[in-house]
């Protein structure tokens, strides 16, 4: 990888064995340095292993953190399914809009108080649902003096 990567500078990236740490200042920069170290790479005709590269890791981290928690998050899997998608192994990896979206969803959700509530066996419950072809949703609710509030969500 060494030979590789020669031509580009120790400033905008660095090798060892066969990890590869692409840095600069800015974040145009970095971009830019990425985009000569892949041109490298592609020169040589060698492929990267997307299992090994940390954003991936990272996500895969995330999701399982998430999940962990996902009974006090309503509509976890409708809010995670595009950080799932980037997982898939079919999937090209590309960090869009959508999948920031969620990432900032999915950390509002575990870092602020629960949505659900406790549940009041003295009063009714709703049952709302909902299905399409890939996904099951079901939220268990109550009304209480705050309006209608969650008890439980399955999705």
């Amino acid at each position: 990888m060494e030979k590789v990567l020669q031509p580009v500078p120790a400033s905008a990236c660095v090798v060892y064995l066969y990890d590869i740490l692409v840095h600069a200042a800015t974040y145009t920069t970095t971009l830019n340095n990425q985009g000569l170290v892949f041109q490298h790479i592609a020169k040589a005709n060698l492929c990267l292993n997307l299992a090994k590269c940390s954003l991936f890791s990272e996500v895969r981290s995330f999701l399982g953190l998430a999940s962990y928690y996902q009974r006090f998050i309503v509509g976890f899997v409708d809010i995670a399914h595009p950080l799932h998608q980037l997982t898939e192994k079919a999937q090209q990896f590309q960090w869009s809009p959508s999948s920031q979206d969620a990432f900032d969803q999915l950390r509002r959700a575990l870092t602020t108080a629960p949505v659900l509530v406790i549940p009041d066996p003295s009063k009714p419950f709703i049952l709302d649902t909902n299905a399409s072809n890939n996904i099951v949703r079901a939220v268990l609710s109550q009304v209480g003096e705050h309006g209608e509030r969650a008890v439980a969500d399955y999705s």
